[in-house]
């Protein structure tokens, strides 16, 4: 999904990437599927299987990073309210198949990967939500049911005094990090969020009365990545003009080896042709000041009956 509008305001929800779109396939490459991903990423919001980090590519079985938002997919079906369409993975034996359904304010996204061979198959998932300008601004506040905050050793913010914190309100005492408002100064960041009392994100904005929460099942994704890059990474191919912020539900913590009581780099596993299915939505809501909009908004989803895939 590269693009989702709240048509009454005219906003632009989604991060948009400052240069020219570009449909996969594309020829590039560096020798690094990661590198590969980047290359071609518009911004948007993206699932990303059967791999999330290029690091951990098993060297006997490639499996591509972020392959199923690089290949073409089927339509199956389209109405006005919702479509459904389904890929074959290359690099591993996994057919996705989403419904993707618009009930009033709320999108709603059910997805279902099934192993197709007979052979046991491990493989990792998360989905890559990103949002940026107009919507994402200074002062925009943010929201998640994540009590941990896990910081990864080659990214910024990261000391070994600090690598698991506790997360209050998206605010870590230990580690002096603010994660519950965007700031005015350039900031690039990287981060998991762990131990989600309830699957979910949100941003506020109060200027323009427009607020977004994702919500999703936290047994599949016990974890949520969180990037920010306010104008400040100078490297390819951001260059100090991205200004983008991405809560990304996650199966694993990237990297490798314990972390504490997390293990990093977790797997889910399928047995032969069988599935694995879950629930991922956004809904987007004003009168944003109410205190208790939010707790509404996570009660009445949370109490709806889930589509059976």
């Amino acid at each position: 999904m590269l693009s989702i509008k709240h048509l009454s305001s005219d906003t632009q929800l989604l991060f948009q990437a400052p240069w020219a779109p570009r449909s996969a396939p594309w020829a590039q490459t560096f020798g690094d599927s990661g590198l590969d991903w980047i290359y071609g990423y518009n911004g948007g919001w993206q699932i990303l299987a059967p791999n999330i980090s290029s690091s951990d590519e098993d060297v006997t079985q490639k499996k591509i990073f972020g392959e199923s938002a690089l290949l073409p997919w089927e339509l199956r079906e389209l109405s006005v309210s919702s479509l459904t369409a389904t890929v074959n993975l290359v690099s591993a034996p996994l057919t996705i198949e989403r419904k993707i359904t618009i009930q009033s304010e709320r999108l709603i996204i059910n997805e279902r990967i099934t192993n197709t061979s007979p052979i046991e198959q491990e493989f990792r998932w998360m989905h890559h939500p990103a949002f940026g300008a107009p919507f994402v601004e200074p002062g925009v506040r943010v929201l998640s049911g994540a009590r941990k905050v896990i910081f990864d050793p080659d990214r910024e913010p990261f000391s070994a005094n600090h690598e698991i914190c506790d997360l209050i309100d998206m605010r870590s005492f230990e580690a002096d990090l603010d994660l519950s408002i965007i700031p005015t100064d350039s900031r690039d960041i990287f981060a998991t969020l762990a131990d989600f009392e309830h699957g979910y994100f949100a941003l506020i904005n109060e200027r323009i009365d427009l607020g977004v929460i994702v919500e999703w099942d936290k047994e599949i994704y016990p974890y949520a990545w969180f990037w920010q890059d306010l104008q400040k990474n100078p490297d390819f191919p951001w260059f100090g003009r991205a200004y983008v912020t991405a809560i990304e539900p996650s199966c694993a913590i990237p990297g490798r080896g314990k972390c504490g009581d997390y293990q990093r780099n977790e797997a889910i596993v399928l047995q032969p042709f069988n599935s694995s299915s879950t629930e991922i939505s956004l809904t987007i809501f004003q009168n944003v000041s109410e205190n208790t909009r939010v707790e509404e908004i996570l009660g009445r989803t949370i109490n709806q009956p889930k589509e059976k895939s």
